[in-house]
């Protein structure tokens, strides 16, 4: 590697490799070393140059430096002095920062700016943006006044009484701001009777709440609004007799007017109830809403109403909402109205149009069932109103007081029925059939029955109630009964049967279908027991007057065949005689009587029970006297047949069985004598 290096180097300037050129190759390689020395001595010397220079920016670098060093150490000196200057300075500016932040937080709370104070006096309650604005600088205001007491109170500072006079006169013209603005309103609403604006309510309640501390003005605006409320009560509900209203739930329909329904009394009575208690709920949430919870004055005992004292129910919600009320923080107010005082001046001008109204439907010869069902609507009516409103008010006394009139027309009505039913018979049909009265009184107790069984009030099943559904049915059955019984005395015993029969069964028909009908409702109700004791008793009745029938019929059947005589005259054969030798019971006499009871079994004679028109108690009959007839021929079949008696069996010419079968004896007809046995 070494010989190859050389080689490279000698290649620069030996050229030709001829004979004297490898003679004076030492002599080229000396003079070739020293034009090297020499070019690196020329070269050296600017490096030895450069080198001086640097030393010399070296030496000059090394003064500056301790220059610097000199002037480092002064200015180290001299910056402990300004940073203890500086942290002193850092220390006051906190210091005052510190004080300019309470001082602008003790005026922030204790005075109002410029703008809040233009806001609380000349602010456009109207509008929304700057009701809220307004309403939100006067709680600021009321607050800033109850700190700035508290303050005055604690600390004595000559300065919060100033504060507090500045705030006391901004409170006050703002309160009456705010009460100008409530009056409008409440003038507004008297005079278009719309209260259906949800921002104005709003406003209006924000506002109570606001004035609600202050007795003078707290109480105006109650015997403002109150009054407002009433005339536009008045006016909705006369406008919802002959005009109709929007319904709540579909605003684009509206409802008919209430005048409309004046030909059905019940519904028409209805109609305003269900009105007012709609409107009472309302204007009770409306209050609630506006006023909150004020305190409860004493007031004089509450009448009773028509059933007697209040229920326990009533009471007990009475009594929480009194202690509810006690505990109000607004308890210390002087002369404020309690919500059910409120509502229950709002409710004064509803009394009069709604009992001229229900006065002329009751006197306008309303039926029987009409009042009924009317007395019992007006009865659960009568309990709401007294359950929602704790105290007497229009609506109530109203109610109550057309309650008591329903009911003593009812109780006139149902008399004069009677009286009517008691002094005038009722004439029978000649076809027998149940007669128009019953039917109409058969009517009258389905109609009856249909209230009872899906009533709202307890009158119907209060035992001291004049409603009370035992007594309703025991006047118009036990009369109508009666007037029956005296209506076909003239008539045989049979046909009386048929006509009492015909009646009682109309009357069970219509119980029994209006048991049927609302039987899922029975099953949980306790007081189905009057229907089943009347039920019992017509099933009586009935039994009484089926016995006759069946009696008349077996004796009637017997009679065309004389098998009746034959019957009386085997009952006093004497004993140990032939019964055969005695007089009336030969053998041909008695052979005679029983081909010709064989022969009437065939007769196409219609019984009378047939004219029945309950189908069950005419199969029921049916099987009754058949049962009979066959008794009475096994009775004598059985004489017949003693050898001791001296007859001959071939006057027999059918035997029991068949008897029966050609009567038609069911299982149900022996069972029915059996049970009568």
């Amino acid at each position: 590697v070494a010989m190859l290096e050389a080689l490279d180097a000698i290649s620069e300037f030996y050229n030709d490799n001829t004979v004297d050129a490898r003679r004076m190759l030492k002599q080229d390689l000396e003079l070739q070393n020293i034009q090297l020395a020499k070019r690196f001595l020329s070269e050296f010397d600017e490096v030895k140059t450069r080198i001086t220079a640097v030393e010399n920016l070296s030496s000059n670098l090394q003064a500056a430096c301790n220059i610097l060093e000199s002037k480092v150490k002064n200015a180290d000196e001299n910056m402990k002095s300004f940073m203890e200057k500086a942290s002193e300075l850092e220390n006051k500016r906190n210091h005052f920062s510190s004080q300019s932040k309470e001082i602008q937080l003790f005026l922030s709370r204790f005075q109002l700016s410029d703008d809040e104070v233009d806001l609380l006096y000349h602010a456009n309650l109207d509008n929304a943006d700057s009701a809220e604005k307004f309403f939100d600088s006067l709680g600021r205001l009321k607050a800033a006044y109850s700190d700035c007491k508290s303050m005055v109170e604690k600390h004595f500072k000559s300065v919060g009484f100033e504060l507090l006079e500045i705030l006391g006169q901004h409170q006050e013209t703002a309160y009456q701001h705010l009460f100008d603005w409530v009056k409008k309103k409440c003038d507004l609403l008297a005079e278009t009777g719309s209260s259906d604006d949800l921002e104005t309510n709003n406003k209006m309640q924000i506002a109570i709440r606001f004035l609600n501390k202050l007795p003078i003005y707290f109480s105006q605006c109650q015997d403002l609004l109150v009054n407002s409320r009433r005339t536009q009560l008045v006016q909705k509900f006369i406008q919802a007799l002959t005009q109709g209203e929007t319904a709540n739930m579909a605003p684009s329909k509206s409802l008919r007017a209430i005048d409309l329904n004046a030909h059905d009394a019940v519904k028409y009575v209805g109609g305003m109830l269900a009105w007012m208690h709609q409107a009472v709920a309302t204007e009770q949430e409306f209050l609630e809403a506006i006023f909150g919870e004020v305190p409860t004055r004493h007031s004089s005992p509450r009448p009773k109403g028509p059933n007697g004292g209040k229920s326990q129910q009533v009471a007990e919600k009475e009594e929480g909402d009194a202690h509810h009320v006690e505990g109000s923080k607004s308890a210390t107010q002087l002369g404020a109205l309690s919500v059910p005082e409120l509502l229950a001046r709002c409710l004064q001008g509803l009394g009069r149009p709604l009992r001229v109204r229900i006065v002329q439907t009751l006197e306008s010869r309303a039926g029987l069932e009409v009042l009924y069902a009317m007395s019992d609507l007006l009865a659960f009516y009568e309990a709401t109103f007294h359950r929602i409103v704790p105290i007497e008010n229009a609506v109530h006394s109203t109610v109550r007081g057309c309650l008591i009139e329903c009911k003593r027309l009812f109780a006139s009505s149902l008399h004069k029925q009677a009286e009517l039913l008691t002094q005038s018979h009722v004439s029978y049909p000649l076809d027998l059939k149940a007669s128009h009265v019953t039917r109409e009184c058969a009517a009258q107790i389905q109609e009856i029955l249909k209230v009872f069984n899906c009533s709202l009030s307890v009158a119907p099943v209060d035992v001291t109630d004049a409603c009370h559904i035992d007594a309703v049915l025991g006047n118009i059955i036990q009369p109508l009964l009666q007037s029956c019984r005296l209506g076909c005395q003239a008539l045989p015993a049979a046909e009386m049967a048929l006509f009492m029969l015909n009646n009682v069964s109309v009357i069970q028909h219509e119980i029994l279908e209006t048991s049927k009908r609302y039987r899922d409702q029975q099953s949980q109700d306790s007081h189905v027991d009057s229907k089943l004791s009347w039920l019992e008793m017509l099933e009586t009745e009935a039994s009484t007057w089926v016995d006759i029938l069946v009696r008349e019929e077996v004796g009637r059947t017997l009679k065309r065949s004389d098998l009746d005589k034959l019957m009386e005259l085997i009952e006093i054969v004497p004993a140990g005689l032939r019964a055969v030798d005695q007089v009336g019971l030969g053998q041909d006499r008695v052979g005679t009587v029983m081909r010709s009871f064989y022969a009437s079994l065939f007769s196409t004679v219609a019984p009378q029970f047939e004219r029945l028109h309950d189908p069950l108690l005419r199969e029921e009959i049916r099987n009754r006297t058949a049962y009979r007839i066959a008794e009475a021929h096994a009775k004598m079949f059985a004489f017949i047949s003693q050898a001791a008696n001296g007859y001959d069996a071939a006057i027999l010419s059918h035997t029991t069985e068949e008897v029966k079968v050609l009567l038609g004896c069911s299982s149900g007809g022996e069972n029915a004598m059996k049970s009568d046995g």
